[in-house]
């Protein structure tokens, strides 16, 4: 089902499938999600998980300096082709 995860481009889903990487993202808000609503809600906790660590990190290591906002944005970039 390349293309139909919502915020991933289909460019990307083929990049990762070709090392084994199937990566689950929100639908975007005017899509019906067909995955049962525990999965969603296990992927959404994970995702506050991942977002709160990284937060903890970036305070810590004082990574809010120009590369890493600059490295963090084109991560957004990317997963949000």
């Amino acid at each position: 089902m390349i293309g139909d995860k919502g915020y991933l481009s289909a460019f990307l889903q083929a990049e990762l499938a070709t090392v084994g990487i199937d990566l689950q993202t929100p639908l975007r808000a005017n899509r019906t999600d067909p995955r049962p609503p525990y999965v969603v809600q296990q992927l959404m906790s994970t995702r506050r998980l991942v977002e709160t660590v990284i937060g903890q990190l970036a305070e810590q290591f004082h990574f809010q300096d120009f590369r890493f906002s600059f490295f963090l944005s084109l991560l957004s970039d990317i997963i949000t082709e």
